[in-house]
């Protein structure tokens, strides 16, 4: 649940971290309001989140279609000062997502 924690501490405390990087969040039941609450910050600029998500075989609907709906909504209004990129990583499973996801997340958050 690694993932899941990475999203919801940047939702509830932004201003611990400047980057964060998150692999196949767990996101059902709780996208919504993690966005909502995304949305009610103020960001100092220079937040960054990458998120990734594995196969929707690997996931399962549920979880797959959860991020889904997150990326939906921050596609629509992400919050001001957050910079944000998305990857589904086809062909991967959970557990394998995570190394390639740290990877191109470190490289994406530490771009400049």
């Amino acid at each position: 649940l690694a993932a899941y924690f990475t999203v919801d501490l940047l939702a509830t405390n932004p201003d611990l971290f400047d980057r964060y990087i998150a692999a196949s969040p767990p996101l059902q039941h709780h996208a919504e309001k993690i966005y909502h609450q995304l949305n009610s910050k103020q960001f100092d600029s220079g937040i960054t989140l990458y998120i990734s998500m594995a196969s929707e075989v690997s996931e399962g609907q549920a979880v797959y279609s959860a991020y889904q709906h997150f990326i939906k909504l921050l596609s629509e209004q992400a919050p001001e000062n957050l910079h944000w990129k998305t990857e589904v990583m086809p062909g991967q499973r959970h557990i394998s997502n995570y190394y390639i996801s740290f990877f191109n997340g470190i490289l994406w958050v530490f771009k400049d």
